[in-house]
């Protein structure tokens, strides 16, 4: 994100000048930090403070191309020049390589050990990894009110990710973790986070 600061005389016209400094971005914020004042005979006595907040990778601005026979396309491009395509493609790049490697799978074995020894449960468990998926397979009921045991594996799994993205300084974009809970009864329902 990016924010661009204006003072002006009106809010509208600090607007108008922080879009037009920004590049005119498509999607936008704006926070008002002052509404101004006006003195003796419409001058200004205190100026209006906005704030324009955008994501420069975000803005996507078409192209009109004329081909060599008459025929016109219209093409997305995001303000550093990149097509939406090449922008695809670099994406499904990325992807195809990120996945659940061994030194995520052994942080969050460290971290799940920890937090049981730290609240005295026996509990074991199984990985199961599939690309960007972890299922981590519990063997046996946490807790015993299957609600309880619901809301604990939920938030557990939350700070888990946190926790990760953390320690490794990097977005864990579409993985996911998948975990079973036991009810009271002793059947599994599949919880996904």
């Amino acid at each position: 994100m990016r924010s661009v600061f204006q003072e002006d005389v009106t809010v509208a016209k600090a607007i108008e000048k922080a879009w037009e400094s920004a590049g005119k971005p498509v999607e936008f914020t704006v926070r008002i930090h002052d509404i101004g004042e006006r003195g003796f005979l419409g001058f200004s006595k205190k100026p209006a403070v906005i704030s324009l907040l955008f994501d420069p990778k975000l803005q996507t601005v078409e192209e009109t191309v004329v081909a060599s026979k008459g025929i016109v396309t219209k093409k997305k491009k995001n303000l550093k020049g990149e097509s939406e395509r090449s922008k695809m493609g670099k994406a499904r790049r990325g992807t195809k390589s990120a996945m659940w490697d061994e030194e995520l799978l052994k942080d969050v074995e460290i971290w799940l050990n920890d937090i049981f020894s730290i609240l005295r449960l026996k509990v074991s468990y199984k990985f199961q990894v599939t690309k960007k998926m972890l299922r981590i397979n519990f063997l046996t009921s946490i807790l015993p009110n299957s609600d309880d045991e619901s809301s604990f594996i939920s938030s557990a799994i939350y700070l888990l990710m946190q926790f990760l993205k953390k320690k490794h300084k990097r977005k864990l974009d579409g993985y996911q973790i998948l975990t079973n809970n036991f009810s009271t009864n002793g059947s599994a329902k599949n919880k996904k986070k």
